[in-house]
């Protein structure tokens, strides 16, 4: 593999002797990578290596204070990403004939990255190992997504390893294979496992890439790169679909939002996508990718919450005598919700004498019981007098729920609670309603 040729800098010439003393040596490492320096190597102390660095490229360690830790930003995401070995292909053989950088990049002997945006004019699939080494970033996550695309059009996975930090400040980071390390053994002799543990795709990867933070100028250098995987790559056509490289685009995201307004699942959206795209192979997430997107929308942005809240001041529009009421946090996160429409308040007055306060335990995908106050009416028939939603099954909570109960119903009180035996409930109704008579279901009295 070509390699590129070294330049004299700052318009200091070099002589042949004296070029071959200070030019940086590059020794082939066992494992395929290439040195720039005599790499600090990292003593193995736990599951992943996390350890301390050693060597003549940690001078300075003895007196200044260092903190060496695993950095688990995508460790969790990309821990078990499965490979399909029956797809995939051999790195090296693919690096044959690889004619190194790209166009854009060939007349400069170190390559500048200062904004993701940048990467896009690089050649990452004829990218050779000499060539990373020459790299340099502004920050440590330009860094991150640099590999990323590397990886991608290489065939593996990415995730932050290790970092070292000088006091508070990160100075050395390394990235490795998704695929770097081995599974604590403690994950296979964990006690009263109810399901059976996922197949190992740890393999003890040696490919990682290693950078350091200059002192002077604070960006980010390639230290050490190795590319030699003991493990085989998959295709770039497939390679899309490794945990680390599945990701919705924005544009991809409000469509999705869009469709589902209109009650569209997620999996006939996905159908869509993929027409769109021309086959699901060119959709480069899937079902439950959207389903988590989905899902951490709903935590960070509150959609579900506003909607409903939104829902409620429309119909109460139509419906000027609905009752609604909801508490939030100091975070601006709902946690209770009661209403009540016009209807529902004039059954109450005519059949609210005997009221049954049930609430289903945690069957939403909210995690929140659901309080519904019903009862019956002249046809037998089961009228819902009130519903809500809260944060718990706590006393306190009950109790708002009765008190706005009462305050929506005009403040009358029903003769008999007809409730199931929870002991919060029974407090709850003593004090709220301390004349109306406690009820258990029927279903509890015949245990």
């Amino acid at each position: 593999m070509p390699a590129l040729r070294e330049k004299e800098r700052d318009g200091e010439g070099v002589g042949a002797e004296e070029e071959s003393e200070n030019m940086v040596c590059r020794d082939e490492d066992t494992t395929g990578g290439v040195r720039v320096a005599d790499e600090p190597e990292m003593s193995d102390e736990a599951e992943h290596g996390v350890g301390s660095f050693e060597g003549e490229g940690s001078v300075g360690m003895e007196s200044d204070e260092y903190d060496f830790q695993e950095d688990e930003t995508e460790h969790n995401h990309h821990a078990e990403a499965d490979v399909d070995n029956g797809d995939a292909v051999d790195l090296e053989d693919s690096l044959d004939g690889a004619v190194g950088m790209s166009d854009n990049y060939a007349e400069d002997e170190f390559y500048a990255v200062d904004s993701v945006e940048s990467l896009g004019w690089i050649d990452f699939l004829n990218l050779s190992e000499e060539d990373v080494l020459r790299f340099n970033f502004a920050d440590v996550d330009i860094a991150f997504e640099f590999y990323q695309q590397y990886a991608k059009h290489h065939g593996f996975g990415a995730r932050r390893s290790r970092s070292e930090k000088r006091g508070e400040v990160r100075i050395r980071q390394e990235f490795v294979c998704h695929r770097q390390g081995y599974r604590s053994p403690k994950f296979y002799s964990m006690p009263n496992r109810q399901k059976r543990p996922r197949a190992e795709t740890r393999c003890g990867c040696p490919a990682r890439m290693l950078l350091h933070m200059d002192d002077e100028s604070g960006r980010w250098h390639v230290a050490y790169f190795s590319d030699a995987h003991n493990h085989h790559v998959l295709e770039l056509r497939f390679s899309s679909m490794l945990p680390g490289h599945r990701r919705m685009s924005e544009a991809d995201i409000e469509q999705m939002n869009d469709m589902r307004k209109g009650g569209i699942s997620i999996s006939r959206i996905h159908d869509f996508m993929a027409s769109l795209a021309g086959g699901y192979h060119n959709v480069p997430y899937t079902t439950r990718d959207m389903h988590n997107v989905n899902a951490k929308q709903r935590r960070e942005g509150g959609l579900d919450a506003e909607s409903c809240l939104r829902y409620l001041r429309e119909c109460k529009t139509n419906d000027p005598a609905l009752y609604y009421k909801e508490v939030v946090d100091g975070e601006g996160v709902l946690q209770h919700l009661f209403w009540c429409d016009g209807t529902s308040q004039i059954d109450y007055q005519v059949f609210g004498d005997v009221v049954a306060f049930d609430a289903t335990y945690k069957k939403n995908v909210y995690l929140s019981p659901l309080v519904i106050f019903s009862g019956v009416n002249h046809h037998n028939q089961t009228v819902v007098f009130a519903t809500a939603l809260g944060a718990d099954e706590k006393e306190e909570t009950y109790v708002w729920l009765l008190q706005q109960l009462q305050t929506s119903m005009k403040g009358k009180a029903p003769v008999s609670i007809i409730t199931d035996d929870d002991r919060q409930m029974k407090s709850a109704i003593e004090q709220v309603f301390p004349e109306a008579h406690h009820r258990l279901c029927a279903c509890y009295e015949s245990e």
